[in-house]
C-alpha cells in the first residue's frame, strides 16, 4: 500500500486542482505578511507586534483575508484530490488500477495520500509565514494585539483558551501548535467528501455537488454551535484565535471524524461499485 500511496501523492501534484489550492493557500500566507508590512511601515517601534502577533493565524492587521480563508478552507481543501476517485471512475483508469492491486488498497491509499497532501500543504504555508515573520518581526514586540504592557501578559491567561498557556510561556510552541491543528483539522474533513461517496444516497452524485452539502453541513453545524455554546462544533474554532474551547474535545472531535470516516470507508468499499 505504501507504493501506491506514493502514487497516489505524485498523481495529486500533477493535478491542476493541487497547483491551484497551494497556490491560494500559500498567496494567503505570503499577503497576510504584505499586509503586516504595509500597516508597519514607518512606524514607531512602541508600536511593532512581535512575529507570533504578526504570525497568519494571530495578526489582526491581515485579520480580514485570513477570515476570507478560514470561512472558504473546507471548500478549498476538499478540492485538492478528493475529487480524484471521480476522474478515475469515468476515464477507466480505476478499473485497471484494481486488477493490479486489491480494492481495500486502492481505496485506502487514497483516502491516506489525500490527508498527508492537505495537511503538507496547509502546514507548510504556515510555516512558511512562521519563518518570514521572524526574519521581519522582533522575538520580543513592544506592542501586542492587546495593547498593554508585556509583563502585564500573563493577566490576560484565561485556561478556557485553547493553548492559552502555551501562548504566555512558551510562545513559539503555541503557535507551531496552532499550525499543526489547524493543518490536521482541514487534513480531516477533507476526506468527509470522499467517504460520503461510499454511501448509498451519495453514490450517483458528483463531487462538487457532495463537497457543497458538505460544507453547507458544517456551516449549520457550525451556527448550531455558536448558538448553544458548544465551540468545538464551529470549525473556524479550529484555526481562530482566543476560543473558548478546551484540547480534549478538538482532538476528540479530529479522531472521531477520523474513525468515523475509515469505518464508512471500509464498510462502504466492500458494496461499492463504479456507477459512472
Amino acid at each position: 500500500m505504501i507504493k501506491q500511496i506514493k502514487i497516489e501523492i505524485k498523481n495529486s501534484i500533477n493535478q491542476i486542482e493541487f497547483k491551484f489550492v497551494f497556490a491560494a493557500i500559500l498567496f494567503v500566507s505570503l499577503m497576510s505578511i504584505i499586509l503586516n508590512c504595509y500597516h508597519d511601515y514607518g512606524q514607531n517601534i512602541l508600536y511593532i507586534k512581535s512575529y507570533i502577533d504578526n504570525s497568519m493565524y494571530v495578526s489582526i492587521k491581515a485579520r480580514a483575508i485570513v477570515n476570507i480563508f478560514e470561512y472558504l478552507s473546507p471548500l478549498l481543501v476538499m478540492i485538492i484530490y478528493s475529487s480524484n476517485k471521480w476522474k478515475e471512475e469515468k476515464n477507466g483508469m480505476q478499473a485497471m488500477v484494481i486488477t493490479r492491486i486489491s480494492k481495500k488498497d486502492y481505496y485506502l491509499s487514497k483516502f491516506i495520500a489525500n490527508f498527508i497532501i492537505v495537511f503538507s500543504v496547509v502546514l507548510f504555508s504556515g510555516l512558511v509565514n512562521l519563518l518570514i515573520t521572524y526574519i521581519v518581526y522582533p522575538t520580543v514586540g513592544f506592542d501586542n494585539r492587546w495593547g498593554i504592557p508585556v509583563y502585564d501578559l500573563i493577566q490576560r491567561y484565561d485556561k478556557k483558551i485553547l493553548f492559552d498557556f502555551l501562548r504566555i510561556q512558551y510562545p513559539l510552541l503555541y503557535i507551531l501548535s496552532k499550525n499543526i491543528l489547524t493543518s490536521l483539522f482541514l487534513a480531516t474533513i477533507s476526506n468527509i467528501p470522499y467517504a460520503l461517496s461510499f454511501i448509498k444516497p451519495f453514490k450517483n452524485l458528483e463531487f462538487i455537488q457532495i463537497a457543497i452539502m458538505t460544507f453547507i453541513g458544517m456551516a449549520i453545524t457550525s451556527i448550531i454551535g455558536i448558538i448553544f455554546n458548544m465551540n468545538w462544533l464551529n470549525y473556524i474554532s479550529y484555526m481562530g484565535i482566543d476560543v473558548d474551547v478546551s484540547l480534549f474535545s478538538v482532538c476528540m472531535s479530529i479522531i472521531l471524524l477520523n474513525v468515523v470516516e475509515i469505518f464508512i470507508l471500509i464498510k462502504g468499499m466492500k458494496k461499492y461499485e463504479s456507477i459512472h
